[in-house]
């Protein structure tokens, strides 16, 4: 656990750095938020762990908006979910539910939120909580990472 707890530290301070990176299909800020994830991407494949799902959001969130989105979750496999926005961004939330209860949160008044589980269930939920936004809408994006099999 110990190890998994310096992990997450080093993460947040690798998402601290935006690192843009060039995509057609994305605007200036959708860049910025891929580039944070790439950034939290070689942060944990180092440490062990495997990209599983990416999500970064096409349409941007108002200051308190929420989206959810469906996760398909392997109990016996130790999990880190990291999130990160924009530059307009300072406080982004995430809580993690299975069957309607909540199994992990980060809600501190951050832009870089992670969650470190080993999942019970397999069917969870994921709630993205734009709670500071400077500029409307901003972006966001997520990375699911899994470990070897427990």
């Amino acid at each position: 656990m110990k190890t998994s707890i310096c992990a997450i530290g080093v993460l947040s301070v690798a998402l601290a750095v935006v690192q843009p990176a060039a995509a057609d299909t994305l605007n200036e800020f959708q860049r910025q938020v891929e580039g944070q994830l790439n950034d939290a991407q070689a942060v944990l494949e180092q440490k062990g762990y495997t990209l599983v799902e990416r999500y970064i959001d096409q349409q941007g969130l108002g200051e308190t908006e929420s989206r959810d989105r469906p996760l398909q979750l392997d109990p016996r496999s130790d999990y880190v979910i990291t999130a990160v926005c924009d530059s307009d961004c300072d406080d982004l939330d995430l809580v993690l539910y299975a069957a309607g209860s909540e199994v992990a949160r980060d809600t501190a008044s951050d832009a870089y939120p992670v969650l470190a589980l080993q999942p019970q269930a397999q069917t969870h939920e994921l709630e993205v909580t734009m709670y500071g936004c400077g500029a409307e809408p901003c972006y966001f994006g997520f990375s699911v990472f899994r470990q070897a099999a427990r």
